[in-house]
């Protein structure tokens, strides 16, 4: 009960799901832990007991994947992930780069 309700909120806060689950991974890695959980219901103004709600949704593993929300946005999830590790690669060069560090091999 508790996933169709978070689901249904989150369709009505954003855009759709990937959006909301953007919104709420705020460390970007395509996963959402209990804190970030925790915050994102009190954003959609969700009271449950979070740590049942969470164990729910994440069906007993650390972290919930957005297919455990809609296992139909398998594809989704994979492109975001994918996204999300490339937009840290490239934040870690850039800051290397402003470091003045340059690569000793680049082939």
């Amino acid at each position: 009960r508790f996933v169709s309700v978070f689901r249904s909120c989150m369709k009505l806060r954003f855009r759709n799901l990937l959006e909301g689950w953007e919104s709420l991974d705020n460390d970007k890695d395509g996963c959402l832990t209990f804190n970030e959980f925790v915050a994102g219901c009190r954003l959609l103004d969700l009271q449950f007991n979070m740590k049942a709600a969470f164990a729910a949704l994440a069906k007993g593993k650390a972290k919930a994947e957005l297919t455990d929300l809609d296992p139909r946005l398998g594809a989704e999830a994979a492109a975001l992930k994918q996204r999300l590790a490339q937009q840290s690669e490239d934040r870690a060069k850039a800051a290397l780069a402003g470091r003045g560090y340059q690569p000793a091999c680049t082939g």
